[in-house]
């Protein structure tokens, strides 16, 4: 009958219904399975990667499988890292330079300071000396008349004498001083080199940083006249020896030898040295041996041969003109 057969064909719908939902239930259960084994697993994976990834290891992102998709995107994440540090390292680079270029800057700025500190009193002592010199010749004027006057005894006389030569000492100190600061023209002349040596000495050997220091100056050079710009190698001379007193100075900051019981020493020495016929100049003509002047600026104490030892090289080497234009 109809019902029977429509009571038999609802139960097989409803056996149909119950096989697919069981069909759906297990291939659901299976894809998921499934898809958390080739994706879930693997992002966690490199989730977890990327969270303890450091500096000291740059190739973390490895998978099982690098022929797959996610071993193309590991592959790709590891250079990415690489390129990241390379990255890195040279912007640390960077900041280093320009971290030493700040530096170097500064330390410039701070010189440049200096020097135009030291220029600026420089020109005041050098206006300052300008106006002593006049004091200065009114009182060796005023000693002069005292001196030849009558009546003075023999005694009162020595004393205007010698005070009369401590004028003229600091008159000559001035007018070094005014001589040392007045602008050069830059015009090179023959002049002896001794004679420029003896009045630098003269010169710094008054000033305080040569305080407790000793100046020996031994010009054992016969022959001194040189062709060279007198106020320029004036000033080199000058520096060279400022320097190596800063250098005993330091020395005795630094605890390096008894400075400060013995005193520094400083060595002013020339020497003549032979020069074969091809150092000399071309186009001159072959005279035979020639000689060249060397000076030498050497300090005293053992330690300090390290902290002077640009002194130890000839500095200035200067033909002799003078019997070159014979």
């Amino acid at each position: 009958s109809l019902d029977s057969l429509s009571q038999t064909l609802w139960e097989t719908e409803k056996m149909v219904l119950v096989y697919l939902l069981i069909n759906v239930l297990v291939l659901g259960t299976i894809g998921f399975f499934r898809m958390a084994g080739l994706v879930i697993r693997p992002v966690e994976r490199l989730v977890a990667l990327a969270n303890q990834y450091s500096n000291h290891d740059p190739f973390r992102f490895v998978t099982e499988d690098s022929g797959s998709e996610f071993g193309q995107l590991s592959n790709s994440l590891n250079s990415m890292l690489v390129r990241i540090d390379e990255d890195r390292q040279t912007l640390q680079h960077t900041v280093t330079a320009l971290e030493v270029a700040n530096e170097t800057l500064k330390r410039q700025q701070r010189e440049m300071v200096h020097a135009e500190k030291l220029a600026s009193v420089g020109r005041m002592a050098a206006g300052l000396a300008h106006e002593i010199g006049n004091p200065l010749s009114v009182v060796q004027g005023y000693l002069g008349i005292l001196l030849g006057s009558e009546g003075q005894s023999e005694q009162h006389k020595d004393f205007l004498r010698r005070s009369g030569q401590e004028v003229q000492r600091i008159d000559k100190l001035i007018r070094q001083l005014l001589d040392f600061s007045r602008t050069a023209k830059g015009s090179p002349k023959v002049f002896s080199l001794h004679e420029l040596l003896h009045s630098v000495v003269e010169m710094v050997k008054v000033q305080t940083v040569f305080r407790g220091i000793i100046i020996d100056a031994d010009f054992a050079a016969e022959e001194d006249g040189v062709y060279a710009d007198c106020e320029q190698l004036r000033q080199v001379f000058v520096n060279c020896l400022l320097n190596s007193a800063d250098a005993i100075y330091m020395a005795e900051q630094d605890g390096l030898d008894a400075v400060h019981k013995e005193g520094g020493r400083v060595s002013v020495t020339t020497a003549l040295q032979c020069l074969l016929p091809n150092d000399q100049d071309q186009g001159q003509e072959k005279k035979g041996i020639r000689s060249s002047l060397s000076v030498f600026v050497i300090t005293g104490l053992e330690s300090l041969r390290n902290i002077c030892l640009l002194f130890l090289i000839p500095f200035i080497r200067a033909r002799s003109r003078a019997r070159a234009q014979d």
